[in-house]
């Protein structure tokens, strides 16, 4: 399990790494899911100087009808749970976890060997009980992007993901995936926040920690390329 994880976890952050001159990364306006196409030379533009640049915003988009994207952890056989950060317009829309069509989630679950068969976004139910694998978000609010997401949306979902994952993480067996820096350090903050209200109620002084955790992605290297 520990060996299939790394390969996906390489695999799909690779997809999200920028190559100087070669590739950028497209917003295909879903918060969890972006997509990196191959940059197209084009000549500059040469505005004058005395030119004021207008800022283009981005139009507003109703999300009060979208049905949402349920969490799939139920089962007692589940012992890997992949946490994302929130539904995106097309995930939210179609009710179904990275369900955006250019997202490589599945693809490279399929790669990385913790799927032993194909997949789309429409299986994400069976995954419990399938692949022993569970789903859900660290907030449940549909946005067109993870920066539209405010800090208390942050905090309050941290404390309702600590309370749903609190089976999971007292089992040393289970691995939980945070599918962004962001997520865990969420996560990290609400649980060392819990910690010392239960060092304060103990009547115990309270332990200084540090504010940052060493976090660090790898990348596997196949036939000498990464």
């Amino acid at each position: 399990m520990s060996s299939q994880l790394k390969k996906f976890v390489a695999r799909y952050s690779i997809t999200k790494v920028k190559e100087e001159k070669k590739v950028f990364v497209e917003d295909v306006g879903d918060s969890s899911e972006e997509v990196i196409t191959q940059a197209k030379s084009k000549k500059r533009k040469l505005t004058p100087k005395n030119e004021k640049k207008t800022k283009t915003k981005r139009e507003a988009i109703d999300v009060t009808n979208v049905r949402g994207v349920k969490d799939f952890l139920e089962g007692d056989q589940v012992d890997l749970v992949i946490i994302g950060f929130n539904p995106g317009i097309k995930s939210g829309t179609l009710g179904h976890h990275y369900a955006n069509p250019c997202n490589h989630f599945y693809k490279l679950l399929r790669q990385s060997g913790l799927v032993h068969s194909s997949v789309t976004c429409k299986d994400d139910s069976s995954f419990p009980e399938r692949f022993h694998i569970g789903l859900t978000n660290l907030v449940d609010r549909t946005t067109r992007s993870s920066s539209d997401l405010t800090k208390e949306d942050m905090k309050s979902g941290a404390v309702t993901l600590l309370n749903k994952l609190d089976h999971f993480l007292k089992n040393p067996n289970i691995t939980v995936c945070f599918n962004g820096m962001a997520i865990f350090e969420a996560c990290l903050a609400q649980a060392r926040k819990a910690l010392e209200q239960k060092d304060e109620g103990d009547g115990e002084p309270v332990k200084k920690r540090g504010k940052k955790v060493p976090f660090q992605i790898g990348f596997q290297e196949r036939g000498g390329k990464i």
